[in-house]
């Protein structure tokens, strides 16, 4: 249902698309028909044309930023709000483009118009995307299915109202006791169709709540419950109504949804971009490991992200006998690793840096001081194991010592740099390392990616100049 749910919202793309040049038109023909100011000169249709043509991918640009294309509908004046802000910030720029352009552009008048025209053309397809969701909903498609978790009267009430307003789009698929509250992961296992977990019963444990958010997280399901003390404030919740219920839902990520796509669409572009670019180095490198030792040029990692198990690639920089992992030094090379760790380890939670590890080449530490033997992982952002950004992906091993604050960060795929990786990884605590992952994830942004990107040049110069 959420791939249906995606694909439904992606339309709406083609269908801001249309409103919005169909309002540019309106405003020209408008403004070519208005008598009350003469018309001194007007561009041929054909002309004026393909410049709104050259407009429309800025202004969906705009509107995604905006967030009217997220996957759950909005509150009607929530989105009338966002529709405002999107068209005036949309012709803002249309009208610095003109400015920066020299553009000889004729009519103040049809700017004036073409806002106008969008915001209304736009907000009514709103409207009607609305009038078609609840038409879906009443005939049983699109129907988010939810879990309902109590045994009380507020949990039969919620189970009648949602079964009698077909139209909010809703499906109670099971009802859970509290006392099974331990069982709800076999519960969604089973109902593979679940996008929601409501909470109505009072009498469930604080641990039962962290439980079940936890669990929420893991399964990227909207969470609610009918509020009982407001401190949950601070659990990352925030107020919503179902009718004449108040819920407390807990705050979806901006990298659930479009934020997702967006950021797998750059990371395509600039992964290949730069595979392409960077093509010599690496036959280089390749050329020098081979000279400097025996063995492969590429070390594959097994590692943990949002999807599972992956291997990682790296540029070789241990001698192959005590690289770990089976196609290498297997058992031997796992035990003496453990065995550097318990004597040379700097780091603490879990999270280990041997120093002066004896395993790695000569040309090996020359790679990992410039960081050349992380290269190979935009091969891994091509395929779609990593990000650029994101946080660290971390062994097994060190999974194991995560506090129930990653479940968050577990979540979203692992990036080749981060807020941690720029803020000195290494160096820092595992609390520290949590704090500033959960920190990207609950903020993150297409300019904080950016932002990183541009801040991991500066850090990797300063690392170079203190060693």
């Amino acid at each position: 249902m959420k791939k249906f749910e995606l694909l439904l919202t992606f339309l709406k793309l083609p269908l801001d698309a249309v409103l919005i040049l169909l309002a540019f038109l309106a405003a020209y023909f408008f403004r070519a028909q208005l008598e009350i100011v003469p018309v001194i000169y007007l561009w041929p249709v054909s002309k004026y044309l393909s410049f709104v043509l050259k407009l429309l991918p800025f202004w969906i640009f705009v509107f995604i930023l905006e967030g009217l294309y997220a996957t759950r509908l909005k509150s009607f004046s929530r989105e009338l709000s966002s529709i405002f802000i999107a068209v005036s910030s949309s012709m803002a720029l249309t009208v610095v483009w003109i400015f920066l352009t020299k553009t000889d552009f004729f009519s103040r008048l049809i700017i004036i118009f073409a806002f106008i025209f969008a915001f209304v053309f736009v907000l009514l397809g709103r409207v009607f995307w609305r009038l078609l969701n609840s038409f879906l909903y009443r005939l049983g498609f699109l129907a988010r299915g939810v879990i309902l978790v109590g045994d009380n009267g507020i949990t039969l009430q919620l189970q009648f109202l949602i079964k009698k307003n077909k139209h909010l789009g809703l499906k109670v698929l099971e009802v859970v006791k509290p006392g099974e509250v331990e069982r709800l992961e076999e519960v969604l296992q089973r109902n593979g169709r679940a996008d929601e977990i409501i909470v109505s019963d009072l009498s469930l444990s604080q641990n039962q709540i962290l439980t079940l958010i936890d669990l929420a997280e893991e399964r990227h399901l909207v969470f609610k419950q009918v509020p009982s003390i407001y401190e949950l404030k601070r659990l990352g919740l925030e107020m919503s109504w179902f009718l004449d219920f108040p819920l407390m839902e807990l705050k979806k990520t901006p990298l659930d949804g479009w934020g997702k796509i967006l950021k797998r669409l750059f990371d395509l572009v600039a992964s290949l971009f730069s595979l392409l670019l960077l093509s010599p180095v690496f036959l280089v490198v390749a050329i020098l490991i081979k000279m400097d030792s025996r063995g492969p040029i590429f070390y594959w990692n097994e590692r943990v992200g949002a999807e599972g198990k992956f291997e990682v690639i790296k540029f070789r920089s241990m001698k192959i006998e005590y690289a770990t992992g089976e196609r290498y030094g297997g058992l031997k090379a796992l035990s003496l690793e453990e065995e550097l760790i318990k004597k040379q380890n700097v780091r603490e939670g879990g999270l280990y840096k041997i120093k002066d590890d004896p395993r790695v080449t000569k040309l090996g530490r020359f790679l990992r001081r410039s960081y050349l033997d992380e290269l190979p992982q935009l091969i891994n952002v091509l395929k779609g194991d990593l990000s650029l950004v994101g946080p660290r992906p971390h062994q097994e091993r060190e999974v194991r010592h995560y506090l129930k604050d990653y479940n968050r960060v577990m979540a979203v795929k692992p990036g080749i740099t981060g807020l941690a990786q720029i803020s000195g990884a290494s160096d820092l605590s595992v609390t520290e390392e949590v704090r500033l992952d959960n920190y990207y994830v609950e903020n993150w942004s297409f300019f904080l990616d950016l932002l990183i990107i541009v801040k991991t040049f500066g850090a990797l110069r300063r690392r170079r100049m203190a060693e």
